[in-house]
């Protein structure tokens, strides 16, 4: 049985109650796990492990495990955590790492969706990113691309993911598609408001005003007729309430 993938259905769980389904020296499997492992353009969760008697491990990266169910296998800092097949154990990720990074991500949509060119490479970072485009020609500016994306946040636009079949998908020719393991033949989806549906395989914020300010930086040439828009958001004019988003996440599961 597949391990259950807490984030694809809910990526503001922060912790999880699970039960170790195997392990092998510092790699340990769960049944259900919060730990998103990095996938594509994403950086993997920081996160730990803590056993029942309150003691902890950092959990280093995720290995996927199997083809048919995939398990997603958590390596520990540490083989000597005296752990156990059957124990129950609480995965917790950093919150406010794991938030930052879904704005930056749902950012570089944003900028995707203002600047209508092939999208053939990117970058998330903390806070921070760039995402490359194909471009024939453009008159578009700096200052231009900035005033549309950031009109395009403040629309306050729902961000919604889900899955779906290739044949179900008319692919935006500018997305680059993503087979998620374990789902062949299916992909993972993100769409903004009423805006062209994308292959992704990060993770989102729920609305775009969760995004807050984006700066962008420029409109950078980095090859033949690549182009790469380098961004940041600008935490100092964020919308106030995300001082306050993680207190406001669901309530963990344990």
């Amino acid at each position: 049985m597949a391990t259950e993938l807490r984030f694809l259905t809910d990526a503001y769980q922060v912790e999880i109650r699970g039960t170790i389904k195997a392990i092998n020296g510092n790699l340990v499997v769960l049944d259900r796990t919060v730990y998103y492992p990095g996938i594509g353009v994403t950086p993997r969760d920081c996160a730990s492990l803590t056993r029942f008697d309150g003691n902890s491990f950092s959990i280093v990266r995720g290995v996927w495990i199997g083809s048919v169910a995939p398990e997603l296998g958590h390596v520990l800092s540490d083989d000597g955590h005296g752990l156990a097949h059957g124990d129950s154990v609480v995965v917790r990720i950093d919150r406010a790492r794991r938030h930052t990074l879904m704005r930056t991500h749902t950012a570089l949509h944003a900028v995707s969706a203002a600047f209508p060119f092939r999208v053939v490479g990117g970058r998330v970072g903390l806070g921070e990113g760039s995402i490359d485009f194909l471009v024939d020609s453009t008159a578009m500016s700096t200052s231009l691309l900035q005033h549309q994306v950031q009109r395009l946040v403040e629309k306050h636009l729902p961000v919604e993911s889900s899955w779906a079949a290739a044949n179900e998908i008319d692919f935006d020719e500018r997305s680059q598609p993503f087979s998620w393991p374990g789902r062949p033949g299916f992909y993972r989806t993100v769409q903004i408001g009423s805006l062209g549906r994308l292959t992704c395989d990060g993770l989102h914020v729920r609305n775009t005003r969760e995004i807050g300010s984006v700066v962008i930086k420029g409109i950078v040439p980095v090859g033949d007729n690549i182009y790469r828009i380098p961004i940041s958001l600008n935490e100092r004019r964020a919308f106030p309430f995300l001082a306050h988003v993680n207190s406001l996440a669901p309530t963990a599961e344990l």
